[in-house]
């Protein structure tokens, strides 16, 4: 007897998902994800990833994208293992496009949808603890956070198409 696996695709990123683990269920349907950084941004806005009946398909499933480049500061330059680690560790999450490390920099791309400038500072400090700690830095960093919430939020807002949403 063999044991049927079932193939489904995870909302946020789209990859094909072999019973990950995890799940959850939303408006009575069971949702899988491929890691738990996707159902994280699932949870914080299911909109933003499935449609509804009354407003039809979200943003995603009719294949927008937010793409955003970012610098980000460091306090010195990382060692050539370290930058090494860093970049696997960076691209380790969904979502991120690119990374170079030049110097005390790190140049990222990615998108929005899948992967948010904290995400990938939090893996920075989670393990490599060297973001650059001015004033200028950390209010430059809280507003370009503050301005992703605020798209992602307009983004998952669900409307008929007739209003100023869309």
């Amino acid at each position: 007897m063999s044991v049927i696996h079932v193939i489904k695709k995870c909302p946020v990123c789209e990859m094909e998902v072999r019973d990950s683990g995890f799940t959850i269920q939303y408006l009575a349907i069971d949702y899988q994800f491929c890691t738990e950084q996707c159902l994280r941004k699932f949870e914080q806005r299911p909109h933003l990833y499935v449609g509804t009946p009354t407003y039809g398909k979200s943003e995603k499933q009719l294949g927008q994208e937010s793409e955003k480049a970012r610098k980000i500061k460091l306090i010195k330059p990382l060692t050539k293992d370290s930058v090494k680690q860093l970049i696997n560790d960076i691209r380790a999450l969904m979502g991120v496009k690119k990374v170079e490390v030049n110097s005390d920099e790190i140049f990222v791309v990615y998108d929005l949808l899948q992967v948010s400038l904290a995400d990938i500072e939090n893996v920075i400090l989670r393990f490599h603890g060297c973001l650059q700690e001015t004033i200028t830095e950390k209010v430059r960093r809280s507003f370009i956070h503050y301005s992703e919430e605020c798209e992602l939020d307009n983004l998952a807002h669900q409307s008929r198409g007739d209003g100023c949403h869309k």
